[in-house]
């Protein structure tokens, strides 16, 4: 198997309207192979969905001084600035095996956003995030993930990701990074996640994008190039939702914004 490193940032924004857009930038390096990949997806609050992305002419973003986030793909005629509204998280070292290693960081919990697509200009609330991997994915102990964040209307913010397989791991962000909080269970539908203290519940209606990603992220992925994945990463299923959410603790309830997916990465059953 060629050696393996991955560098992916994520952005996301969601508006007042409902209208939410979702945006990828990374660098895949796949023996001598290196691909600067790059992709927007934004969905309409009547569930229609637009998407561009490009294997080849990516452009990763920049970090400014003040601490804001730019992005701009001319091949994607997409720009945007996310200026941060809580400074950045520690870096989470999620796993670590014979040397190589998958870090996830937190950029921006909670950002104001301004973006282009194309001809249309959108404002909003969003969030970044950017994780680095040299182990591949495919050696990853994991049978299903979990990952989410909300953002209340009153300011909460609440960042989790689960890994459930072999070697499990929980994290939650309230107002700090939270290792196997008491209680933590996200639903198997999606439909809620839970600890001892808290309780969001989503609203599943919209989903931003459903399958295998042999079949979604990776369709247009050079064919040459999608022969040096193993099959479990092409059936890798994934069930990615945005909406409105309600966080529920001991002070009351919080209506908010939400982004939260599934991954599953058990191959699929035998027919």
């Amino acid at each position: 198997m060629p050696s393996f490193s991955l560098t992916k940032t994520y952005l996301d924004c969601q508006t007042d309207n409902g209208t939410t857009i979702v945006c990828y930038a990374s660098v895949l390096s796949l023996g001598h192979l290196k691909f600067r990949h790059a992709s927007w997806l934004e969905l309409l609050p009547d569930g229609t969905s637009k998407r561009r992305q490009t294997f080849i002419r990516g452009a990763m973003p920049e970090n400014t001084e003040q601490g804001n986030i730019l992005w701009q793909c001319r091949s994607l005629h997409a720009a945007g600035t996310w200026r941060p509204e809580h400074p950045s998280l520690p870096l989470q070292h999620l796993h670590t095996e014979r040397g190589l290693t998958t870090d996830w960081h937190c950029l921006q919990p909670r950002s104001r956003v301004s973006l282009r697509l194309e001809n249309r200009h959108y404002e909003g609330i969003g969030y970044a995030e950017r994780l680095h991997m040299t182990l591949p994915p495919w050696k990853l102990p994991i049978d299903t993930l979990h990952w989410g964040r909300f953002l209340g209307d009153k300011g909460s913010t609440i960042i989790w990701i689960v890994w459930e397989g072999p070697s499990p791991v929980t994290l939650l962000w309230d107002t700090q990074w939270r290792h196997h909080p008491a209680g933590l269970h996200a639903s198997a539908d999606g439909s809620s996640l839970r600890t001892d203290t808290l309780r969001l519940d989503f609203d599943r209606r919209h989903i931003l994008r459903e399958g295998a990603i042999g079949s979604t992220v990776l369709r247009t992925f050079p064919a040459l190039a999608k022969k040096l994945l193993p099959p479990s990463i092409l059936h890798l299923h994934e069930c990615k939702w945005a909406g409105r959410a309600t966080l529920t603790t001991s002070s009351g309830t919080e209506p908010g914004l939400s982004i939260h997916e599934i991954v599953r990465f058990s191959p699929p059953s035998a027919s």
